[in-house]
């Protein structure tokens, strides 16, 4: 068996086995950066959701004034 032949598949492999792990560092990063910005938005979907619910008792509460204002005009007439 020629060892030169051998030498040169084994710097080869040790090549993709970098070039794979540059890889997988490199996706690693991009999944760590994807998470946060997930978690971020998940922030704001959770802000945006309490603003929802404020917005929906003020329109219940303005339902109810406006409810009581026409009774009591109603009333008059």
């Amino acid at each position: 068996r020629d060892s030169s032949t051998s030498r040169g598949l084994g710097d080869v492999y040790k090549r993709q086995v970098r070039k794979q792990s540059r890889k997988v560092r490199k996706q690693s990063r991009k999944v760590r950066e994807l998470s946060q910005k997930v978690r971020e938005l998940n922030q704001k979907v959770r802000e945006l959701n309490q603003k929802v619910r404020e917005l929906n008792q003020k329109v219940r509460e303005l339902n109810l004034k406006a409810r009581r204002h026409v009774r009591k005009h109603l009333t008059k007439l």
